[in-house]
């Protein structure tokens, strides 16, 4: 009877070490929320490789230009860019919404690499 109720207390406790491991925990995402934001190494990325395709952002398609040559100055020229507040970027706010843009970068981690950047000044590297 004794060891049963050891074994109890001992499951019960067991228990609440793993609920108390379970608490909310921030997660980190690489260049996204550590250290600068590079446009050609991290932004242009993303761009080139879910938005500047055919028949979508690239020369002659859908505003803006996102391909390799001329993404920086049509995003800044353009106005999708508002380093004043930059959660009101036009170039975040499409990748955050649940229209087709999203669908292109729907991960997390890309929305905060591109806000990122914005908050850092978005500078052309």
């Amino acid at each position: 009877m004794q060891n049963n109720k050891l074994k109890k207390i001992g499951s019960v406790l067991l228990g609440l070490v793993f609920l108390s491991a379970c608490t909310s925990k921030t997660i980190v995402y690489p260049s996204a929320s550590t250290g600068p934001v590079s446009f050609s190494k991290d932004v242009l990325t993303l761009f080139t490789s879910n938005c500047a395709l055919s028949g979508c952002h690239v020369t002659g398609g859908i505003p803006p230009d996102l391909s390799a040559g001329n993404a920086y100055n049509s995003l800044i020229s353009g106005g999708y860019v508002n380093t004043g507040t930059p959660q009101q970027s036009p170039i975040y706010t499409v990748v955050i919404s649940s229209g087709a843009m999203n669908s292109h970068l729907p991960n997390f981690s890309d929305q905060q690499v591109i806000l990122n950047w914005i908050k850092q000044g978005a500078k052309n590297d």
